[in-house]
């Protein structure tokens, strides 16, 4: 929280005992106007008063001077809310003393003056002045005590994000270094005995969302200081793959032209098995053992029967001859 919105905080208690004290009617706003970033959340603090303790609507209205007959920008009872405002906008703080607006998703459409009324039992009331929501954008700033502005090695400065005329109601921030995110969380960075690393390019954001910065660009005037961009650390990157993608292609080429040659081989092999390899029933075996060998061997030599079969007719015959021969003489007897 900074100084100001301590400053609002207790001005609005105060004023809250003494309205309590006194039996006011009346509704506190901040002095000054309230800030916020395009696409932030902000929170307009309100307090009010009034006696005794009677239930209460409360509702906020905007560029309108007293909230009556007008559509809301927020109501505890979810009555008659602004379109444009449904689902972003909700009335905080309860029956008493709190009457704090929530916006969020802010845009540029969302400046301009907002009034808190409050309805009870017994009475209602507006408070007449109001608070100025200005929308705004951050900038990043540097603070350093060289009055020529230019950063040496060693020196010690600070960057600041902040917005022009006027404070935020938030208080955690986003640094961003060349892209990369920071561990910092407040709106100011202090730079301590600067060196090269610290160069870069620099912007700031809301921890809660919005626009962010343009970016700061950091120059450290260090003669020795390497020159580095986000184009040469890109060109190294590609450059480091294409190596690495051209080590893989040789190597595969390599072992598949190793295989190669020991597959030729294996087929050579098998070419000049299969043709010392007998052929049988008009079709090629592959691969014949020794036992199909000998079932060859044995059918090439039933091949060579026939002969035994002529033996057996001649004898035959020769028998047949002696039989015959044996009729005859016996019928010429």
């Amino acid at each position: 929280m900074g100084a100001g919105e301590i400053l609002n905080f207790w001005a609005l208690n105060l004023f809250v005992l003494s309205g309590v004290l006194s039996g006011a009617w009346d509704v506190q706003y901040p002095k000054n106007e309230v800030c916020a970033v395009r696409g932030s959340t902000v929170v307009i603090p309100c307090t009010y008063v009034y006696p005794g303790k009677n239930h209460v609507q409360k509702m906020w209205c905007h560029h309108h001077k007293n909230c009556i007959d007008t559509k809301y920008v927020c109501h505890s009872r979810d009555i008659n809310v602004s379109p444009e405002y449904k689902g972003r906008a909700e009335c905080l703080g309860n029956e008493h003393q709190n009457c704090s607006l929530k916006v969020k998703n802010i845009t540029d459409t969302d400046a301009g003056k907002y009034r808190f009324r409050f309805i009870t039992n017994s009475n209602q009331w507006t408070g007449q002045d109001g608070v100025t929501l200005t929308i705004t954008e951050l900038r990043v700033s540097m603070k350093s005590l060289n009055k020529n502005g230019k950063i040496r090695e060693g020196d010690s400065f600070n960057l600041t994000c902040a917005t022009k005329g006027c404070s935020l109601s938030q208080s955690e921030f986003i640094w961003v270094k060349d892209k990369e995110r920071l561990l910092e969380t407040h709106s100011t960075l202090q730079f301590i005995n600067v060196s090269c690393r610290h160069k870069g390019n620099y912007s700031c954001a809301l921890k809660g969302g919005g626009d962010r910065s343009e970016e700061f660009q950091l120059d450290i005037q260090v003669p020795s200081c390497p020159e580095t961009s986000n184009s040469s650390l890109i060109s190294i990157i590609v450059g480091t793959l294409l190596t690495v993608l051209a080590v893989v292609l040789v190597l595969l080429i390599y072992f598949k032209r190793k295989k190669n040659p020991e597959e030729d081989r294996e087929r050579k092999t098998q070419v000049s098995n299969d043709s010392t390899t007998p052929v049988t029933t008009g079709h090629k075996q592959e691969g014949i053992s020794e036992e199909d060998e000998v079932s060859y061997a044995s059918v090439q030599f039933l091949k060579k029967k026939p002969p035994e079969r002529s033996e057996r007719s001649e004898r035959q015959s020769h028998n047949d001859g002696v039989i015959y021969s044996s009729v005859s003489h016996y019928a010429n007897v």
